[in-house]
């Protein structure tokens, strides 16, 4: 069976997460009793609103390609939008932890250091990286390459940094959850295509969809 992509109506999507943010921003600093605790807040909330962003650009595909559902097609056809957003978000997460870095001494382990910032320039380039554009200008091997290992690696830093505060916060133990269950489906999904590519029938997207 072949599902077409419907196309999307999120056109609102980015204007939409840019005024999100700037609400996000204006309540830290109207409700933290420092700037320290304004940071903080800014942080927790980036983090939650990137790890969602997130979710739903790696899940667009799976969710696609198991349902074919018009709402998932949807979700598909404007992963490039959620993507621009998961880099917008992550952008103020990394302006509040270098104003929070000035203000306080953070004590961030090396490992940690070097994984974060890695998960930034990830984002960053897979930001600046999509478009038409750039797919011609990279070739599409080196643009899939970079999109098909970086989206591992962003889940890598997305479990592990919500893992690290499980025992001792319901909203941690809620996002490492989320993200294990975003893992079990995009498996489950691929499985299901090559089962479905060794009997003959055809995918939506079968060589697009594993991004």
């Amino acid at each position: 069976m072949v599902l077409a992509v419907t196309k999307p109506r999120a056109h609102r999507l980015l204007p939409g997460t840019a005024a999100l943010l700037v609400l996000l921003v204006a309540a830290a600093l109207g409700g933290g009793d420092s700037g320290e605790d304004s940071a903080r807040i800014v942080i927790r909330s980036t983090g939650v609103l990137s790890s969602l962003l997130f979710v739903l650009a790696w899940a667009a595909a799976p969710l696609a390609h198991l349902s074919g559902k018009r709402w998932a097609r949807s979700l598909l056809a404007s992963r490039r939008r959620v993507g621009l957003g998961l880099a917008m978000s992550h952008g103020v997460h990394l302006l509040a932890l270098l104003t929070l870095a000035r203000l306080v001494e953070l004590g961030v382990d090396p490992l940690t250091l070097v994984a974060g910032s890695g998960g930034f320039v990830v984002i960053a380039l897979m930001a600046a990286t999509s478009s038409d554009a750039a797919v011609a200008a990279l070739g599409r091997e080196r643009w899939l390459l970079l999109h098909r290992t970086g989206m591992p690696y962003l889940w890598v830093v997305f479990t592990f940094t919500w893992a690290g505060g499980a025992a001792h916060s319901p909203v941690a133990a809620v996002g490492t959850a989320v993200m294990l269950a975003l893992a079990a489906l995009r498996i489950y999904a691929r499985l299901r295509a090559r089962r479905a590519s060794s009997s003959g029938c055809a995918t939506v997207g079968a060589g697009e969809t594993w991004k």
